[in-house]
């Protein structure tokens, strides 16, 4: 068997950095406990926002959201998304990239059909943006009967969490 020390990978020519498929490049994350109140039927800003800025085009950017909700009554959908923009790429609701129209689709919905519910939730997405310019996600919420009020996360006391990584290809 064979064993490789390494103490130090430095890369060859500088500013060039080390690339190993299907590593880590770069992580970044963003914490909020800010709660955003949805009464509308078109996705609206919820307060998780992060931008990363990927070393390489051919990047994968791996996206998790943790965060809470509360539908406020009974048969109220929660639907979730992520947007996506960045300089020289068009504006677009990750679901839309997997054919999913805009106005029926959505990444995650919850819905109760007793009273009130609160819970939590899980989004993961990779990305492929083919750039180096800085990429800006921003989780929006909707609530399926406009004027409706539903939250994200449930209180002011409940963490919510975005976290991207770059990965290299």
């Amino acid at each position: 068997m064979s064993v490789l020390n390494v103490n130090n990978i430095i890369e060859k020519t500088s500013g060039h950095g080390v690339k190993i498929a299907g590593h880590v490049v770069q992580t970044v994350f963003v914490h909020s406990t800010t709660r955003v109140a949805v009464s509308s039927s078109t996705y609206t800003n919820v307060s998780l926002t992060k931008a990363i800025t990927p070393k390489y085009s051919d990047s994968l950017i791996y996206i998790q959201v943790g965060s809470g909700y509360n539908t406020e009554a009974s048969t109220r959908r929660i639907d979730v998304t992520i947007e996506r923009t960045a300089t020289g790429l068009t504006t677009e609701f990750l679901h839309e990239l997997e054919g999913l129209a805009t106005n029926t689709a959505r990444m995650q919905s919850m819905v109760h059909h007793g009273n009130r519910m609160e819970g939590t939730f899980v989004l993961t997405y990779v990305d492929q943006p083919n750039t180096t310019n800085e990429v800006t996600y921003q989780m929006k919420a909707r609530e399926n009967t406009a004027g409706s009020t539903i939250e994200i996360p449930s209180s002011n006391d409940q963490v919510q969490c975005m976290v991207l990584q770059e990965i290299a290809q």
